[in-house]
């Protein structure tokens, strides 16, 4: 069994064995299991480890500390583009309705 723990993504993997990974199940929104292609799981995914007040650094092997900082999108510019889209979709709208069979 390995424990890392990413810094930047306050995120706690624990890969129970070494195999690949086939597919995911989120869990709820802070946990994901990940399995094999059998269905068995074979890793655990927790995210937003410090904000449970856990310190992930008592049980860890490994720590991630990214080379370059992770460049996050701008919350404006993400909001920008979904009002953009949805207008343009609204736009796109037939001016009138189609009449029913």
């Amino acid at each position: 069994m390995r424990v890392t723990y990413d810094e930047q993504a306050d995120a706690l993997y624990i890969s129970l064995v070494d195999k690949t990974v086939h597919r995911s199940q989120r869990v709820n929104f802070n946990c994901a299991l990940d399995m094999d292609a059998d269905g068995d799981v074979i890793g655990i995914e927790v995210l937003n480890v410090r904000k449970r007040d856990l310190n992930p650094y008592e049980i860890v092997n490994e720590i991630i500390t990214p080379k370059h900082p992770v460049q996050r999108p701008d919350s404006a510019a993400i909001r920008e583009g979904r009002i953009a889209r949805a207008q343009s979709s609204e736009q796109s709208l037939p001016s009138q309705p189609v009449p029913a069979k």
